[in-house]
């Protein structure tokens, strides 16, 4: 027995140790625009229309709002009410996206850029239409007539007493069957409500009054709902909205509110990861080697002790300079400490001494990709180009 839980434990040993081991780098990739000299975002509302309802425009600004303060790298100002804006600010309303009038804006509200938008197209209508289906009408059945009942025949016998009569005779007759199946093409009317949007929004930069990014965006939905019958068997009804798609079945048709929340909620899915930095995990793989020293580095890895496992790396290399796997594993422990490139260095003498592995490979590209991140990143938290 004893015998038997050692073999077993040391086979979990042998298993574990066969793991391949990896580590994750938290990183922070850059906006995909210029945001150089932008920390702190202004978000106004939608100009004042009788097509945009004041319940879509205010939801709209505190979800851009919301997306763009998400990642913590900006701090926002909400401003949904442009008219009390412009009040404030002494600039008339139908000028207020004037480039004078959005830089008196940026600098009364103590920002750095502005986020606004027009909306070009907002309508919600219906359209009617016929589906037109087969279905198989099963052949008609006519029910039986009744039983027929048979007098019995009289026996009188020749001789002696009379017999009593035989009791009369039912028979039974099927039901007939009138006709076969037939096909036929039946209607079912129904609704389509069809919402659509066509919007612009902007980021100016105060500093210089340049736009930052432009996006047009031009959204679309549809539900469809039966305004009577439905085709039997029943279609699937959808209990959430889609975009840009085939209309969606529904057993009544949605509010207009419904679909301007739609829109409100995916237009900063859209728009604001193109002005943001994102926040990302890099995911690299250790090697693995039969140096003490390699594997001593990897359980403290595991541990993530990274100072005493870098200690580890860089005493094997001192002993043993030219083990590969030590000198890329000391350039995953100098990205885990943030030091990109030492790891870029480390990476370089792994693929010197072992040229044709893709692990080593893999790793240095990646790091040179890391190191061209920070450096835009390092570009957009300076001050705005002029």
């Amino acid at each position: 027995m004893k015998r038997t839980a050692s073999l077993l434990f040391a086979l979990a040993l042998a298993l574990m140790s066969g793991c391949a081991l990896y580590v994750h780098v938290p990183m922070l990739r850059p906006a995909e625009v210029n945001i150089s000299g932008i920390r702190k975002i202004g978000v106004l509302g939608l100009p004042v229309s009788p097509d945009v309802p004041p319940q879509f425009a205010s939801e709209l600004t505190a979800r851009i709002a919301a997306a763009v303060a998400q990642n913590g790298y900006f701090s926002v100002t909400e401003r949904a009410d442009l008219a009390q804006l412009a009040n404030q600010v002494a600039v008339p309303l139908d000028s207020i996206f004037d480039p004078t009038a959005m830089n008196r804006l940026g600098r009364a509200l103590d920002v750095d850029a502005l986020i606004f938008g027009a909306v070009d197209v907002l309508r919600i209508h219906d359209e009617v239409g016929v589906d037109e289906v087969e279905v198989s009408v099963p052949a008609t059945t006519v029910v039986a007539p009744p039983p027929v009942v048979l007098p019995p025949m009289p026996h009188r016998p020749r001789s002696g007493p009379v017999v009593a009569p035989a009791p009369p005779v039912v028979v039974s007759t099927p039901p007939v069957v009138a006709g076969v199946a037939i096909t036929q093409r039946r209607q079912y009317p129904f609704v389509v409500r069809i919402a659509e949007l066509q919007i612009r929004l902007q980021l100016l930069r105060i500093a210089d009054g340049r736009v930052v990014f432009l996006q047009p965006l031009s959204l679309r939905s549809a539900v469809k709902a039966y305004s009577g019958p439905r085709p039997e068997p029943a279609p699937t009804y959808y209990s959430v909205l889609t975009l840009d798609g085939s209309p969606r079945l529904f057993a009544q048709l949605p509010p207009p509110e419904t679909f301007l929340s739609l829109f409100a909620q995916t237009i900063p899915e859209r728009f604001v990861p193109h002005i943001v930095p994102t926040r990302y995990q890099k995911t690299i793989e250790f090697a693995k080697d039969g140096h003490p020293d390699n594997k001593r580095g990897l359980e403290l890895a595991r541990a993530n002790a990274w100072d005493l496992a870098h200690q580890a790396f860089s005493e094997g290399i001192s002993k043993e300079p030219l083990n590969a796997a030590m000198h890329y594993n000391l350039g995953i422990v100098a990205e885990a400490q943030g030091d990109f490139e030492a790891a870029r260095r480390a990476y370089q003498q792994a693929l010197a001494l072992d040229p044709s592995r893709a692990l080593f490979q893999a790793a240095h590209r990646s790091v040179l990709a890391t190191l061209a991140e920070q450096e835009e990143l390092r570009r957009q938290t300076g001050s705005p180009s002029q």
